[in-house]
């Protein structure tokens, strides 16, 4: 169940911090009469979303024997990949979790502009949780709903506190926690992967490829973060 609470909360998070303080802007300048195509881009991204996964999932249950297990091992593999992506490339351009909302927005507030942002974050987001839980959609059973529910629960209350108090949290930090997590995620999806293409190594392979993705990775991710803090 901690797979997909960790990372719908992440995505979730990751699209209200995009989603909730367009819309506060909008009331700021007075132009609520925009928000309805926030709204639209929404919900047209969430229903893209899952049409997308069902025709997914659909393709995933109708693979059988090595076909399926060759098919899940490289999703896994390059789900890996994605997180290696995120860590590594996206860590070092500073991505900005900044809740300021003048510093965060300098878009022309058009419809369509607003329409084309809210649908490419929801479906965005919204795709990278389905391919994240598409390894278990032979499994998929109600300790998954139930964690995916919860991801999504805690990513609304928290977001929430964000904009309706007066709390400092620093998302950076919260960003920081989850990307450890993912590394873990990684790893195991990585070793998972090869032991999948390759289940005649036992599951020494697994341990192997988890050791590799996972070491080199935390290295750079805690180096990454010390010298951070030293520089503070």
């Amino acid at each position: 169940m901690l797979t997909p609470i960790i990372i719908t909360f992440r995505e979730c998070l990751e699209m209200l911090l995009i989603i909730i303080p367009l819309i506060v802007y909008l009331h700021k300048i007075y132009r609520t009469d925009l928000s309805k195509y926030i709204y639209a881009g929404s919900i047209i991204g969430i229903i893209a979303s899952l049409i997308s996964g069902k025709l997914l999932i659909g393709q995933v249950n109708n693979l059988e024997g090595y076909a399926e297990q060759i098919f899940l091992g490289a999703m896994m593999i390059f789900l890996a990949g994605l997180i290696l992506y995120s860590i590594i490339w996206v860590g070092k351009q500073s991505k900005n979790f900044s809740l300021d909302i003048n510093q965060k927005y300098n878009v022309k507030l058009t419809a369509f502009s607003l329409l084309l942002l809210s649908f490419v974050t929801i479906f965005r987001e919204s795709l990278e949780i389905i391919m994240f839980l598409l390894p278990y959609a032979a499994e998929f059973n109600i300790t998954i709903v139930i964690g995916i529910f919860i991801g999504i629960l805690a990513s609304l209350v928290l977001a929430f506190i964000l904009f309706k108090t007066t709390i400092k949290l620093n998302i950076t930090i919260l960003f920081s926690i989850l990307n450890l997590l993912l590394i873990l995620i990684g790893g195991h999806l990585f070793g998972e992967g090869l032991y999948s293409i390759f289940p005649q190594f036992g599951e020494s392979m697994s341990t192997a490829g988890q050791l590799i993705y996972s070491l080199p990775l935390l290295f750079i991710f805690i180096k990454r973060q010390l010298r951070k803090y030293l520089k503070k």
